[in-house]
């Protein structure tokens, strides 16, 4: 699959200039209140509406979107560093304009909330030298620090190839 990598960096710069996120790591449940969703926990889905609690687990042990009403249901019992994640995937399906899943639709939600939670220029500045430094400046689980380094490694070398300046 071929992605357009300057679309997920347009898309969460603009999602940091409208709702004026400078610090990492933010809040991502304020976030999601912020674009308008309602969020609770599978328990509490489970306890107001056994119909949504089992769509939820049959598509997801982390989290799970129900877009008709913007309603985001994720699992507490996870690692807080995979809650945030998870909640970021599902608010990169609304960004993104996913309708149903899909392959491509899951991937792209992925690398936006990779690039939403450790931004690429972020981790330049916070002068993280490996993935451990990723995960505790951004706090984001190990497995999606690498991920995050490996690309911040190729964005750096392309600046440093190009001969490109890095702005404010």
């Amino acid at each position: 699959m071929v992605f357009s990598y300057k679309l997920f960096i347009s898309k969460t710069m603009e999602t940091f200039s409208e709702w004026n996120i400078n610090n990492f790591p933010f809040n991502c449940f304020h976030l999601l209140e912020q674009y308008g969703f309602r969020i609770f926990t599978y328990n509490e889905a489970k306890e107001n509406n056994e119909r949504l609690f089992l769509l939820c687990k049959k598509y997801s042990d982390d989290a799970f979107r129900y877009g008709k009403n913007k309603t985001v249901v994720y699992n507490p019992e996870m690692p807080q560093t995979r809650i945030s994640f998870s909640l970021m995937h599902e608010l990169g399906h609304e960004i993104l304009g996913h309708v149903g899943t899909s392959p491509k639709n899951e991937m792209e939600a992925n690398i936006f909330a990779s690039y939403i939670l450790a931004p690429r220029i972020a981790i330049h500045y916070a002068k993280c030298k490996n993935a451990y430094d990723v995960s505790r400046a951004f706090e984001i689980s190990y497995e999606a620090a690498k991920i995050a380094f490996e690309d911040y490694l190729r964005w750096r070398h392309y600046i440093v190839l190009r001969n490109n300046k890095i702005t404010p």
